[in-house]
């Protein structure tokens, strides 16, 4: 019971970032795309702009790469939690299988031990099998053998 929480956990936690993941992989493209946008029309600008005074064109080459800093250092920014967001998924699959492995080891184990109760004849026995040199009587395996 414990363990199946445990999956289920880790498999709404998996499903939670993988939407999240998308989400900020979208923005990355937004934000590219608005940035080749951008600097297009910062280039027409410069374009129109070549006959303007020294001064007027410096400030806009100044404004125009701090324009550009600052969107490749959100882009890289976006980047590193997309980077994030995944290897947060990873780790949380990884887990996920090797909870799932363990639980399908623990099952496996359950049927083993019920199956051998039942050869054993114990499995109509109501609590733990009797302890060895107990007086309680156990059923004969010649009779569960015949049935």
């Amino acid at each position: 019971d414990h363990m199946s929480s445990g999956v289920l956990s880790c498999e709404q936690r998996s499903a939670t970032m993988e939407p999240q993941g998308a989400s900020v992989e979208a923005s990355v493209h937004e934000v590219e795309r608005r940035l080749g946008s951008c600097s297009k029309d910062l280039q027409g600008l410069r374009r129109e702009l070549a006959s303007a005074s020294p001064q007027v064109e410096q400030r806009f080459a100044e404004v125009h790469d701090l324009v550009v800093h600052h969107a490749d250092s959100h882009k890289e920014s976006l980047r590193s939690a997309v980077a994030g967001l995944a290897s947060d998924h990873d780790s949380t699959a990884k887990a996920l299988a090797a909870t799932k492995a363990r639980l399908d080891q623990v099952h496996q184990t359950a049927l083993s031990c019920e199956g051998l109760a039942d050869r054993l004849g114990w499995g109509q026995l109501r609590g733990p099998p009797p302890r060895r040199g107990s007086t309680a009587t156990r059923p004969s395996t010649r009779a569960s053998r015949a049935t």
